[in-house]
């Protein structure tokens, strides 16, 4: 009887992981609109579902390069990065879906590369707590939610920079006068708060220690 070697063993395990974690696209949509801390949030924003996709494709990703020994790689040269797995079209416009799902991936993979945990998933339940949205004001709200997301890492992007202590600013965003030149309406702030402190995290987070150097 010839046994497998070891390293046989790894890279079928490498082979079956992703079709078993992240490439059943139906299956990993049911994980998410069935978590009961965040599916609402999901189902408000296509940002941060498509967000939610691409950060658990991107660390898992990282983790299969951290075995394979590789470094940090563009992750603009990876095909899961271009595909945007996962994607359905109930779930509202494409095109917000890969923009979310392009920046999650980012993320993830460079969490995944740094030995942080799944910090996404935790982040993203906080941040959907309390949140009661009235469909008519989804639009509102996801432009809340974008534009949020990237003020806040841009704070954190320069906070990290800068080694300044890791803070909860609070988002300048408050509704105004509906007559007022640039209004904002509730929606609009309500998504721009919660994906705000998600932004801001990413940012600051990102800028710490890389213990995985490239390999030569």
């Amino acid at each position: 009887m010839i046994r497998p070697s070891g390293i046989t063993v790894f890279c079928l395990a490498l082979l079956l992981f992703p079709a078993i974690g992240f490439a059943d696209d139906a299956n990993a949509e049911e994980v998410h609109m069935a978590d009961p801390n965040a599916a609402a949030l999901y189902s408000a924003s296509i940002f941060l579902h498509g967000y939610i996709h691409g950060y658990e494709q991107g660390f898992h990703n990282a983790d299969v390069d951290i075995h394979m020994a590789h470094g940090f790689r563009d992750v603009s040269t990876m095909s899961d990065y271009k595909k945007t797995a996962g994607y359905r079209p109930a779930f509202g416009e494409k095109g917000v879906f890969e923009r979310g799902f392009r920046q999650g991936f980012r993320v993830g993979y460079t969490d995944g590369m740094s030995g942080r945990s799944l910090r996404a998933v935790g982040m993203l339940r906080m941040a959907a707590t309390g949140l009661s949205l009235d469909p008519r004001k989804i639009a509102s709200f996801e432009v809340g939610v974008e534009e949020g997301y990237q003020t806040g890492q841009t704070a954190g992007l320069h906070d990290g920079r800068t080694a300044a202590s890791f803070r909860n600013p609070i988002p300048g965003c408050t509704p105004l006068d509906a007559n007022a030149s640039e209004a904002k309406d509730a929606a609009y702030c309500d998504g721009f708060r919660r994906a705000f402190s998600i932004g801001y995290s990413d940012g600051y987070t990102n800028q710490q220690d890389n213990p995985h150097v490239a390999v030569k």
